[in-house]
């Protein structure tokens, strides 16, 4: 899990990575909001919780549940970062 508290701009690995991405919203509740993240040209792999409430995210494997290495270890991941990219621009978005 990562904590939302401590993210900071992910390294240009993980930016340039989550380019070749897409983020689709998957659910949204009263206290979480998430996403599944793939490759733009193929089916989604990855499924990014949101959780607000605890300020957390989370990002696991959609074929058998298993964390992001990255993710597991509290670290940033492409794919968390592809789903706030994505969550950032439906809330500017909404604003407007």
């Amino acid at each position: 899990m990562l904590n939302l508290a401590k993210v900071t701009t992910p390294s240009l690995a993980i930016q340039k990575r989550s380019e070749g991405m897409r983020a689709v919203k998957y659910d949204s509740g009263a206290h979480t909001i998430s996403f599944e993240v793939g490759p733009r040209d193929s089916e989604f792999e990855d499924f990014v919780l949101f959780d607000v409430k605890r300020g957390v995210a989370m990002c696991s494997r959609l074929a058998d549940g298993s964390l992001c290495p990255a993710n597991a270890h509290g670290g940033m991941c492409a794919h968390v970062w592809r789903a706030a990219q994505q969550m950032d621009a439906e809330n500017k978005k909404e604003a407007a």
